[in-house]
This record gives C-alpha cells, sequence and structure tokens, in this order.
C-alpha cells in the first residue's frame, strides 16, 4: 500500500475551453492555482512511491478529505 497526504484546500479544476484560431479548434484548460496543486499532489505522491516502479493495473484508490464548514453553515446541517 502507498500512502500520502496532501496538507491545503481542495482547489477546483476549471472547465475546459474550446478556441479556434485558423479554422482549428484546440481545447485546453485555463492555467489557475489548480495548477500548483496538482504539482504538490504529483511531489507527494513521488515521494511516497520512493523508487518503486510505477503502478500497472488496476487500483485501488481511497480519498479522504478533510474540510473547516463555512461558519455560514448551521452545526446542525453539517453532519
Amino acid at each position: 500500500m502507498i500512502a500520502f497526504e496532501v496538507h491545503g484546500e481542495p482547489v477546483p479544476m476549471p472547465r475546459p475551453r474550446v478556441a479556434s484560431f485558423g479554422g482549428h479548434s484546440h481545447a485546453y484548460t485555463p492555467r489557475g492555482p489548480h495548477v500548483a496543486a496538482s504539482e504538490q499532489i504529483a511531489r507527494e505522491a513521488k515521494c511516497a512511491l520512493g523508487n518503486r516502479e510505477p503502478l500497472e493495473g488496476p487500483v485501488e484508490f481511497w480519498l479522504n478529505v478533510y474540510l473547516t464548514p463555512p461558519k455560514s453553515t448551521l452545526k446542525r446541517d453539517w453532519g
């Protein structure tokens, strides 16, 4: 089993955009804070993997996200 933690606030990935240049369409994802978050996740995963070979075949993936409830949320509404 390989386990690692990534600290920080979750960052949503923006929707892909489509632009047309010279009659050709091109899909891209706008750059933003999600890029730094993705790079942080990749660094943590590489560190946890160490010098092992990359995984092949089916992989089971568990994700735990811990959030602080917004101050505007009532306690009875927050699980």
